[in-house]
């Protein structure tokens, strides 16, 4: 299988032996095994550098002195030699890739799971692949995207100036651009496992500023789809992506946060009054400590 896997390390001593034999184990045979080191401190480097000589095979460790994922990632993909390139977690569990898929597209997408405390989860997955559907459903994050190398490069890797949802980020770009997406919605893969201290997170709060300038990011993204239609309905999701953000300021109790938040990109959006008052139902709805939001949000559009 010509594909290469990227792995950021920061700080997973702990974790990444297990998610490297989690790969070796799986039966896939890819061509490359890139881990990159982002100026870890707990010696996840100094192990990471044993591994390819216990292991024996294609493993290449390399650091990155950029901070955040995104700028390791694209570290990984620099050094891709070849057609396809995924990006895989130092903390997760790796169970294998999908055996065929259409080799002329630019992403190839598929689910996965979410782990909270060994209870696995299939996160949502909708077979669409236009940008206002991730927008909402965070369907596309980084363990269940394959992409075209040269594809990815040509829209410019990842995004280093966004340090927290950076997956979700490049998903719009991604969609926007893309010519054929194949989508592969029958099985799901990998167990994310969410933990405090672990890329996805456990709150919104602590991660306040670094998801605004990604949403600030998300909207130059939107700004460069071409189909009028899809640009209006891309732009109204990122509002109700919005609303629903302050809905979990408000349930974390961060009150001053969520009108922070909703002043910051309300000027953005020109939205009717029928769309401010669902987006206040949505705020409230969550807050309240409702769930499935977003799939309301979706019939709205």
């Amino acid at each position: 299988m010509d594909v290469s896997i990227v792995i950021p390390l920061f700080n997973r001593k702990d974790y990444i032996e297990r998610t490297v034999e989690s790969i070796l184990n799986s039966g896939v045979a890819f061509q490359q095994l890139i881990i990159v080191d982002n100026w870890s401190t707990d010696g996840s480097l100094e192990l990471a550098n044993t591994i390819p000589s216990r292991f024996g095979c294609q493993i290449i460790v390399v650091q990155e002195t950029k901070p955040g994922a995104a700028a390791a990632r694209n570290k990984g993909l620099s050094l891709c030699k070849t057609k396809w390139v995924y990006f895989f977690d130092s903390d997760d569990i790796f169970t294998g890739l999908p055996g065929t898929w259409d080799e002329d597209a630019d992403m190839v997408c598929f689910p996965t799971f979410n782990d909270f405390n060994g209870k696995k989860k299939r996160r949502a997955f909708i077979c669409n692949a236009r940008p206002h559907v991730h927008i909402l459903s965070l369907m596309l994050n980084t363990q269940g995207v394959i992409f075209n190398a040269e594809f990815l490069r040509g829209i410019g890797g990842w995004d280093e100036r966004c340090l927290v949802w950076d997956d979700w980020e490049l998903g719009i770009r991604g969609l926007t651009h893309a010519g054929n997406v194949c989508l592969l919605p029958d099985k799901a893969y990998h167990e994310i496992l969410i933990h405090p201290d672990s890329i996805t997170g456990a709150d919104f709060s602590s991660r306040s500023e670094g998801i605004a300038r990604a949403l600030e990011i998300a909207w130059e993204d939107v700004s460069d789809i071409r189909d009028l239609a899809e640009k209006s309905r891309s732009e109204m999701a990122l509002f109700y992506r919005v609303c629903i953000l302050c809905g979990f300021y408000l349930r974390e109790g961060n009150k001053l946060l969520a009108a922070e938040t909703i002043g910051r990109f309300s000027e953005r959006f020109n939205t009717c009054k029928e769309c401010v008052f669902i987006g206040r139902i949505l705020t409230w709805y969550v807050a309240l400590g409702g769930r499935g939001a977003w799939r309301i949000a979706m019939r709205m559009i």
